[in-house]
């Protein structure tokens, strides 16, 4: 049984992998033909007078970036709060029953799984 479990996981993986790289490869066949017309008179691209400069240009978008990235750490503080809440709990549940969960690195019997 847990074999045909590997080998559906197994399946779903690959099918997740490799169903976007078939859709690439019949990507241009699916595509119309070209316009002819659209080629028959270029468009000189416009050219740009203003300067670009990276970056943002107001004071909303500079406190809009501080504000994301002030949510961002946020949320990855409270996430590893939380984790270290599991593992002390985990922690602390192996330790009040050592005998329901024995380790093989330290000599106990390996678990059975009901065979």
């Amino acid at each position: 049984m847990r074999t045909q479990h590997r080998r559906t996981v197994a399946g779903g993986l690959a099918l997740i992998f490799f169903l976007p790289l078939l859709a690439a490869a019949a990507g241009p066949g699916l595509a119309p033909p070209p316009d002819p017309q659209a080629n028959a008179s270029p468009v000189k691209p416009k050219v740009r007078t203003e300067p670009l400069n990276p970056g943002p240009s107001s004071i909303k978008e500079r406190a809009g970036i501080v504000v994301f990235l002030a949510w961002m750490w946020l949320s990855i503080a409270v996430l590893l709060y939380v984790l270290r809440l599991k593992k002390r709990e985990a922690d602390r549940v192996t330790s009040l029953h050592p005998s329901a969960s024995p380790s093989p690195s330290r000599g106990g019997p390996p678990p059975s799984h009901g065979l």
